[in-house]
């Protein structure tokens, strides 16, 4: 939506220097939260296996214009690690990234065996995800919510180590 607003502002001749920072700093912020998961993997994702929960732009659509799990998903992979996928209703085109990741039908399925997940997308069923289940299914238990939307206590209670955005980390 950013993008295209900056659009419409450039062909009117306007120079939206504040919106164009702001898509700026969107972008960075990605490669900033992957930053700290790596450093808690112990400073690299080679040979690491993540899984992205959501993948496209915004729950109940399957626009991947302009998703952030795209970034995501090529960083991972340029860095070494193996990406797993779940999202309900994305429709990714051929190509990269999405050819060197594998695609699974539930949650559950892409986190068992992963060191880390990570939260892309706000879909309903990731709140009622078996969350027990899942720490018990993973490799590390480790998970990156960006999309602040579970509750990190709970999460930390059944043995994760939660982050999220603008919240410090809470481990078990």
């Amino acid at each position: 939506d950013s993008r295209a607003l900056h659009a419409l502002a450039s062909n009117a001749g306007y120079s939206f220097q504040l919106l164009r920072t702001v898509i700026e700093v969107n972008g960075l912020q990605a490669r900033r939260h992957l930053q700290r998961l790596k450093e808690e993997l112990g400073g690299s994702f080679e040979g690491r296996s993540v899984a992205l929960l959501g993948m496209t732009f915004k729950a109940g659509t399957d626009d991947m214009r302009e998703a952030p799990s795209t970034i995501i998903a090529s960083r991972l992979l340029a860095e070494g690690a193996e990406v797993r996928c779940w999202d309900p209703m994305a429709q990714p085109g051929p190509g990269q990234p999405w050819d060197s990741t594998t695609r699974h039908a539930v949650p559950l399925e892409a986190m068992a065996g992963a060191d880390a997940a990570v939260i892309v997308t706000e879909w309903p069923e990731l709140r009622d995800a078996p969350w027990a289940e899942a720490h018990t299914a993973m490799r590390t238990p480790l998970l990156l919510d960006g999309r602040n939307l579970l509750d990190g206590a709970a999460m930390a209670q059944l043995g994760f180590t939660y982050m999220s955005v603008g919240r410090p980390t809470v481990r078990p």
